[in-house]
């Protein structure tokens, strides 16, 4: 009888036998040969020889080591390097997890989780984060750390920097198309920002703004508001409307040319403000686009309706107006407004009646209407109540 194998110290997968596993008192008639491995993340377990001979033990069947999760020593993902230095930890739900020691571009070293590096979810030790939220501070600070962040000075100067030269930035069309830049002792330090904020005694709520409209943030140009925009929209107020403007070879304020030209002061404010030129501003009517039309009262409802019932349409009526009372009032009327397909239809009704009249054939109203052949025309002139015998038209 040949002697039984001995598979201590046999290395399968990533376990390694240790010795032979025997239940003392074992119940079973034909007990079968067990032995007990170790695997590389620490837990014990029991397979039967046949199944370590055979090759089907690779791992143990709770094992963080997966098949699926290849080693990483040594590769790079993203900025990190990884290291050929790990360890399993357990959550307080009984989770394992296997950690590595990674190493950043630039120099800071952390423990990472498998599953955050195979999955792209961390990339670098924060550096990259704090480079992209940076950028338009200064391109060539990396790693820029100083451990203030979470502070309100430091979003102020985030913001403050953003738009100035970020064309993203919603208030960039304020300021940085307008010319706004932030001096280099500040684009390049927060904490020059920082110490200046801090002399200045600022409190969560002010606002830095330039003095005597200045386009250049920097210490001795700036100060601090409460309501920033409020201020810059007084600014902007005061400005228009104080600007000279030349019309016909004669220069005025804007509330001088409104009570020359009998125009509303705020309204004839709003048109430039929306960007229209001094001349479009004072001839455009004052009911176009406002809704003041429906208030004429010299465009009475029976002209309206006397309108529609010729086949006119909105549109046109509106022209004839020269304003935007049709929709309005024939909604008044509880009339519905018509299209121009419509209106053709009440067109073609006209013919075929004023053609009956003289009774004509079918052939020779076909000839009149815009219908593609006479079962068409046929079906038409029976929902308007005339009568047919075949394609005769029957009068009466």
């Amino acid at each position: 009888m040949p002697a039984p194998k001995d598979l201590t110290g046999l290395k399968t997968g990533r376990c390694i036998v240790i010795k032979r596993h025997i239940i003392k008192n074992d119940p079973r008639k034909c007990p079968t040969k067990e032995w007990l491995l170790k695997c590389d993340c620490g837990e014990l377990f029991v397979r039967r020889q046949a199944d370590i001979t055979g090759g089907y033990v690779f791992e143990c069947p709770n094992c963080v080591f997966r098949k699926t999760q290849f080693y990483l020593g040594g590769k790079k993902f993203g900025r990190l390097h990884v290291q050929d230095k790990w360890e399993v930890r357990e959550s307080e739900n009984g989770r394992k997890d296997r950690f590595w020691w990674c190493k950043c571009e630039c120099g800071n070293e952390k423990w990472v989780t498998a599953s955050s590096i195979t999955l792209n979810r961390t990339t670098s030790c924060g550096c990259y984060a704090r480079k992209i939220v940076s950028r338009y501070a200064n391109e060539t600070l990396y790693p820029f750390k100083h451990g203030k962040c979470h502070d309100p000075m430091y979003q102020s100067w985030i913001s403050l920097i953003h738009k100035c030269y970020n064309p993203k930035n919603q208030a960039y069309h304020i300021y940085g198309h307008e010319g706004y830049t932030v001096c280099d002792i500040w684009k390049n330090s927060f904490e020059e920002f920082y110490n200046w904020m801090v002399k200045q005694k600022w409190e969560k709520g002010l606002i830095i703004h330039t003095k005597d409209n200045k386009k250049e943030f920097k210490p001795h140009n700036c100060f601090l508001i409460s309501n920033r925009k409020l201020y810059d929209i007084n600014q902007r107020k005061a400005r228009l409307r104080n600007l000279g403007i030349t019309y016909n070879n004669k220069t005025l304020l804007l509330n001088e040319w409104s009570k020359e030209l009998g125009i509303n002061h705020k309204l004839l404010y709003t048109r430039l403000k929306k960007g229209l030129t001094f001349e479009k501003a004072i001839k455009k009517k004052y009911n176009q686009g406002s809704g003041e039309g429906f208030k004429r009262k010299d465009i009475s409802d029976d002209i309206i309706k006397e309108m529609y019932e010729s086949g006119m349409t909105i549109k046109e009526i509106n022209e004839a107006t020269n304003s935007n009372v049709a929709t309005y009032r024939l909604k008044k009327m509880k009339i519905k407004g018509r299209l121009p397909i419509q209106r053709n239809a009440i067109n073609t009704h006209k013919i075929i009646k004023e053609m009956a009249a003289k009774k004509a054939t079918a052939e020779e109203i076909l000839e009149k209407v815009p219908y593609r052949n006479k079962y068409s025309l046929k079906y038409r002139m029976l929902v308007m109540g005339f009568k047919f015998n075949g394609m005769k038209i029957l009068y009466d």
